[in-house]
């Protein structure tokens, strides 16, 4: 499990998550009645946090990776005709403000992405990622193809539905480090100047660390809007970390077990080899009359503590590769029975049992000879 989860944390989200804060504007419905009060909103708002001292880039978006705010919507290359078997593609669909790869830490694969110039008197624009770019372009550029929105296969095109590609962007993990790439279905970016929302997810990035211009970011925003709250703030480390929660919360119970597990063979062993040594007494004693030395004493009650736990090893190890299979659901990257575990496990059971028998040992090589004969 723990090998399962370092190699979750290793995996690459698709963008850079250290230095980037996060959080929600909601914007009343009563006040921002059309898109033009909610562009000069983000206007003003971005305007002020890129001032701040340390913001490197700022933006908004709609849906955030691992923030719960993720939307899916059907598109499609215009002029695509689907297979008669093939099932209608529903990417992941973002509103996302100029600025916003750059804050994220998207790489840019080819050409551009989307500039304050792109508003809603231009024509409409929008960035895809690579899978989607590889899905319907794979031996050419899908650069000037345009992409059809809200309209189903077939039926006549609106103006305001059809998007021209502009740039292709790194596919990046949306909900969860650990889904599989052959359960990616994609990802497209409109500019939120030409569909702004009546929501926004702020998104900042700071070379003096996420937390430290949360204060700043707080204050710009009460001096455009007071009665507006800055609320789900989160860093995208936070966000990524809660992500996990359903590996972590299983990893941490079965590390409290393996924990008690762990005493009670430490326990076991020395408890049974202090009592054997408390049973041979007598024979230790004609032992050390008989001539042997605290050395081969020693050498006797260790060994007989290393053969008991070497029979648990072999059968410990041969139970696990039954046990473990119950819980390959739960593993990411790692086989239920990878051998580096398995040594790893065994070493460390094995040093804990010479640990366990040391005591017992050094207790019996101190046994007087003429008491142990005595003894009763």
């Amino acid at each position: 499990m723990l090998m399962s989860f370092r190699a979750a944390l290793s995996v690459d989200p698709g963008f850079q998550p250290k230095g980037v804060l996060t959080g929600l504007v909601s914007l009343p419905q009563s006040r921002y009645q059309n898109a033009d009060q909610r562009r000069q909103f983000s206007d003003e708002l971005l305007g002020a946090v890129r001032a701040i001292p340390g913001v490197e880039a700022a933006s908004v978006t709609t849906n955030l990776p691992f923030s719960g705010l993720n939307s899916a919507s059907v598109i499609f290359p215009e002029g695509y005709v689907p297979k008669p078997d093939e099932s209608i593609l529903a990417p992941f669909q973002t509103r996302a403000g100029p600025g916003y790869f750059e804050a994220m830490g998207i790489p840019l694969v080819e050409g551009r992405t989307f500039k304050e110039s792109d508003g809603p008197d231009q024509p409409n624009v929008m960035v895809i990622d690579q899978w989607l770019a590889h899905r319907y372009w794979p031996h050419s550029s899908p650069l000037g193809h345009a992409m059809i929105f809200g309209v189903a296969p077939g039926d006549s095109v609106p103006p305001e539905n059809r998007f021209t590609i502009i740039g292709v962007v790194k596919d990046v993990k949306q909900t969860d480090l650990t889904t599989p790439a052959s359960e990616h279905v994609g990802a497209y970016y409109f500019t939120y100047r030409q569909r702004p929302p009546g929501y926004l997810m702020l998104v900042v990035r700071s070379a003096t660390g996420a937390t430290s211009v949360t204060p700043a970011v707080r204050k710009a925003l009460e001096r455009i809007d007071p009665d507006l709250p800055f609320f789900q703030v989160r860093t995208m480390e936070q966000r990524i970390s809660d992500s996990l929660i359903s590996r972590r919360v299983p990893l941490m119970l079965l590390l409290a077990f393996a924990g008690i597990a762990l005493f009670l063979a430490v326990v076991g062993i020395y408890g049974a080899l202090a009592y054997s040594v408390t049973q041979r007494t007598r024979e230790i004693g004609i032992r050390v009359a008989m001539g042997s030395t605290p050395r081969d004493i020693f050498r006797i009650v260790v060994g007989q503590g290393l053969r008991v736990a070497g029979v648990g090893l072999v059968l410990g190890a041969l139970a696990s590769v039954v046990l473990t299979r119950l819980m390959a659901s739960m593993l990411f990257q790692i086989d239920p029975t990878d051998p580096r575990v398995m040594a790893g496990v065994a070493l460390i059971l094995g040093g804990v049992a010479l640990a366990a028998c040391l005591v017992p040992a050094r207790r019996a090589t101190s046994v007087d000879p003429v008491t142990a004969l005595t003894y009763r």
